[in-house]
């Protein structure tokens, strides 16, 4: 999600052995806010903050459980008990302005229609083998065939399922008081009530991190780091076998790695083109994943990887006066590169509307936040 396959390619990431490390992490997080705010708007008792993209979790680590929201809540819970105060926020109902949102929703009706398709070429098979008449060689080729068959029906339904539930917020918050999550935990943390966004998750999200709301946020979406700058920490691996935490700053992961002291066997992994690490301009961040691929603009434009805009962005900045100028530059290549066409759509395709919506988000969030509603 958030940048597809690039991802990778341009954030610094950092694997963690155990929970217990991305809470001291959090703590030490949380005491250089404390040391460096006014104490009287501070208790040295402070809990870390954790903001989780909840329609982002379960599909990640719940698509399988008989109840994905039961098992969502008992996630929660878990991470609760390691100290954090886990502030779980859903998406709202809302038009969807995420082209990627669409077509995923096209992917999961696609193969509703393959799994349907599969079946009857089963049936087939089936009945054949059934009927017999058939020499060993050929039963040998249809058994397999059909155990082939098995896998891929199995599969499509599982890409056909959506597991977020209409009502998720309320589901949720109705699993959490059954755990008692909202209680105060043996680690000292616990669950916040389910926060529900006016829109999507992504916008309230980001609006408490400049409003210093949160230490770190969970989701595997790498919106979130490109986005927010290189302070931003994200886990984005939080599964019982990998923790892994990404931002688009060396430095900002090496200040996490020396919080664990020097016991840890913590793994820093260093991207092959770091394009975000210190780019302060927040619409030039937003300009950058639009042009190698993001949920509201799935793709990119064609033939600009990574590699290819690190370079072009190396050689605008020597003829750019300032940040504003190094940003009207790039947009210019980027509009001078992208399809002639308006109509094309999907992989081929650099909409100018898509880039003002995916643009201007930090100006919503900066609306949205000084209008902000309940937030923990």
């Amino acid at each position: 999600m958030g940048l597809g396959n690039n991802g990778s390619k341009v954030l610094y990431s950092l694997k963690l052995p155990s929970r217990a490390n991305v809470a001291t992490i959090a703590v030490h997080l949380r005491q250089s806010e404390i040391t460096s705010a006014d104490p009287a708007n501070h208790s040295a008792s402070d809990r870390p903050v954790i903001y989780v993209d909840a329609n982002n979790v379960i599909n990640v680590v719940s698509r399988k459980a008989v109840d994905p929201v039961a098992h969502t809540a008992n996630f929660l819970k878990e991470w609760s008990q390691e100290g954090f105060i886990v502030v779980p926020v859903c998406d709202g109902p809302r038009p969807q302005s995420k082209q990627q949102t669409n077509k995923s929703r096209a992917v999961r009706q696609k193969a509703k229609h393959k799994s349907v398709i599969l079946r009857q070429d089963l049936r087939r098979i089936s009945r054949q083998l059934k009927d017999g008449g058939v020499d060993a060689a050929t039963r040998k080729r249809l058994e397999d065939e059909q155990a082939e068959l098995c896998k891929s029906i199995k599969s499509a339904e599982t890409q056909s399922v959506n597991v977020v539930p209409p009502n998720f917020p309320m589901l949720l918050e109705e699993e959490l008081n059954k755990i008692s999550a909202h209680d105060k935990q043996k680690g000292g943390g616990s669950v916040a009530p389910v926060v529900t966004a006016m829109f999507e998750a992504d916008a309230l999200i980001k609006g408490a991190f400049m409003n210093k709301k949160f230490q770190l946020v969970m989701s595997n979406d790498a919106d979130y780091p490109a986005d927010l700058g290189d302070k931003c920490i994200a886990i984005k691996e939080f599964g019982t076998k990998n923790l892994v935490i990404s931002s688009t700053s060396k430095v900002t992961l090496e200040k996490a790695m020396s919080s664990l002291g020097n016991e840890s066997n913590a793994n820093l992994k260093v991207p092959p083109h770091p394009i975000y690490e210190g780019v302060v301009h927040i619409k030039m961040r937003a300009l950058i994943s639009v042009i190698i691929g993001c949920d509201v603009c799935p793709g990119g434009l064609p033939g600009i990887a990574p590699k290819k805009l690190a370079s072009e962005i190396a050689k605008l900045k020597e003829s750019s006066a300032n940040n504003e100028d190094l940003y009207n530059n790039l947009l210019a290549y980027a509009v001078k590169s992208g399809p002639s066409s308006p109509n094309l759509t999907g992989k081929n395709c650099f909409r100018k509307q898509n880039y003002v919506r995916c643009g201007n988000r930090s100006e919503s969030w900066r609306t949205y936040c000084k209008t902000n509603q309940r937030l923990p």
